[in-house]
């Protein structure tokens, strides 16, 4: 999706609508972005695939489920959100991490430089791709919480991690110490930025009660 989302935005068609410069996108451009999402393949995370699963995911995987369930709820719940721009922010929320990693929530260290790696991050992929500056801009506005749909996405992103949790007898939040209370400390303050986000985590801890009443 990301391609092809780079494909269109770097296509001369778009003279005709937005009357703004761009170039054909030749072979060695798509290359070149392909190569980013490969890395984006490759970043491992800290949340196993579900389940019964023997590894862990990686952040395009990660990605793929946040957009896919933050359109799931939007559509059943009929949310009055932007549906391009929910999906588009699920698309980049974690783009950065094809270039810092993943930082876990509960990486104290790696979380005290998360900021600053970021920042570099952004500005090298915004001097690497300085064509697509459409999604410079969303990664900004999601990482500002600029806007419902931004919110929207950001709880949903907090919620998946304790979702897998629970299709995978609560791990590797066990293996790693946590239980309910460490859970709630960490992650309510985040899934609260949007209202169904918040109602969905709380129904997810009465479900985690009552299936994993030990956790």
């Amino acid at each position: 999706i990301l391609l092809c989302h780079y494909i269109v935005n770097t296509s001369p068609l778009l003279l005709l609508k937005y009357a703004t410069v761009h170039t054909m996108t030749s072979i060695d451009d798509l290359l070149k972005f392909a190569t980013l999402l490969h890395r984006l393949h490759g970043t491992e995370r800290t949340a196993i695939t579900p389940p019964n699963c023997d590894r862990f995911e990686n952040s395009a995987e990660h990605t793929y489920q946040v957009t896919m369930l933050a359109w799931y709820v939007m559509m059943k719940e009929n949310l009055k959100l932007d549906t391009e721009k929910v999906l588009k922010y699920a698309l980049v929320h974690d783009l950065i991490e094809a270039y810092t990693g993943d930082t876990a929530i509960h990486d104290e260290e790696g979380r005290k430089t998360k900021e600053a790696r970021e920042t570099q991050a952004f500005e090298t992929f915004s001097k690497e791709f300085p064509e697509l500056g459409d999604i410079q801009t969303l990664v900004e506005q999601y990482e500002a919480l600029a806007d419902e749909e931004s919110k929207f996405v950001y709880g949903i992103d907090k919620l998946i991690d304790p979702i897998n949790n629970s299709l995978n007898d609560m791990q590797p939040s066990r293996s790693e110490g946590w239980d309910m209370d460490l859970t709630k400390k960490l992650k309510k303050d985040k899934v609260t930025q949007h209202p169904v986000a918040a109602r969905l985590f709380e129904e997810w801890i009465l479900h985690v009660h009552n299936t994993y009443p030990d956790f």
